[in-house]
Parts: C-alpha cells; structure tokens; sequence
C-alpha cells in the first residue's frame, strides 16, 4: 500500500514500485498536498503497475506530479485519473513535465475527470497537464476525455491529445506551436 505516500527522487536516483496497482491522496486535512517529485538526469520514478490514480476527499489537498531537469516518471498502465467523492473546492490533481529529456509516461490514460474543475485559481481549480521547456507528458489516442482538466503547452514541450473525443469544462493554451485534436466530438 503506497497511499498518500510523498515520494522525492533526485540526482539520479531510481525507485519502482513494481506490486502496486492503484493510488490515492488519502489526506483527510484541508492543505495536505502529496507529491511526487523526480528530478536531474537519469532520476526515475517506475510506477508503472498502477491503474489509477484517485485525489484527495480533502478540502484544497493536491496531488502533484512533477519531472525536472531530464527525470522521468513512468505511469504507463494509469487508465483512469479521477477525484474522490468530498470536499472538491481548491483541489486538483496536476502534471507537470519541464526541462528537456523530462517526461511523464501516461500512455494508458483513458480518461481525466475533475468534478469541480472550472477556472485558473480558486474554488473550482482546474487539475492540469503541463509541458513545458521541452518537457514531456505522453499519452497516445486512447486519452478520449478531459472534464475539468487545464492544458498548457508553450510550444517547447510534447504533448499529442489527438484521440481526445471529449473535452468538458476544460481549458487549452497553446503557444508557438501547431495543435489539432481531429477526433473531438464534444466540445463543452
């Protein structure tokens, strides 16, 4: 059970957690954020086993993902990222990838939900995907819907939602790049 563990690793470091399946913020207390963070050259985070990954039931706790500086966060089986039934205000479930060679490995990702997420900041904080300074978030075309999610790319990182078929009280930025997503259906 890795349930709201923090996880740091840097300098090259590696860690895997090869048994475990699911993930979930289980702070109870309004600001208990829980991170994962991996960073420099070579730094690996393998949690590639996990399915899904559910936020916190807490008021304002986030659960953050961040690759800097070449590190590398692998993800891979995640299908399902979603928020725990509660207190959903100022909550919100973030990725984010900056620095060449840092990546995040959500190739399994199906669908993103965040039931409050509707703005930048405050009450109904959006949960985001970022790639940023040539950093990296890969999903492929069975990333189909993105409800309350904040999407932003500065035209240095990678990032191809192309299967996305839904997006929902959602919001894209884009800079200094071309972006097509040719299988949206929905569009609210």
């Amino acid at each position: 059970l890795l349930d709201g563990t923090q996880v740091d690793v840097s300098d090259g470091g590696s860690v895997a957690f090869p048994s475990v399946t699911s993930f979930a913020h289980i702070g109870t207390e309004s600001y208990d954020d829980v991170s994962w963070k991996v960073a420099g050259p070579g730094s690996l985070l393998d949690a590639s086993q996990i399915t899904e990954i559910i936020g916190s039931t807490a008021y304002d706790a986030d659960l953050l993902f961040t690759t800097d500086y070449g590190a590398e966060i692998l993800l891979g089986g995640v299908t399902n990222l979603s928020e725990a039934v509660g207190d959903s205000r100022y909550k919100s479930t973030r990725f984010y990838s900056t620095d060449p060679g840092s990546r995040i490995d959500l190739t399994s990702l199906v669908s993103f939900v965040d039931l409050q997420g509707s703005q930048v900041s405050g009450e109904g904080e959006y949960s985001r995907l970022a790639a940023s300074r040539g950093g990296q978030i890969e999903v492929t075309e069975s990333f189909t819907t993105a409800d309350g999610i904040y999407m932003t790319f500065d035209g240095s990182g990678t990032f191809a939602p192309t299967g996305l078929q839904s997006l929902i009280n959602s919001r894209i930025d884009v800079a200094k790049e071309q972006f097509s997503l040719p299988a949206l259906t929905t569009f609210e």
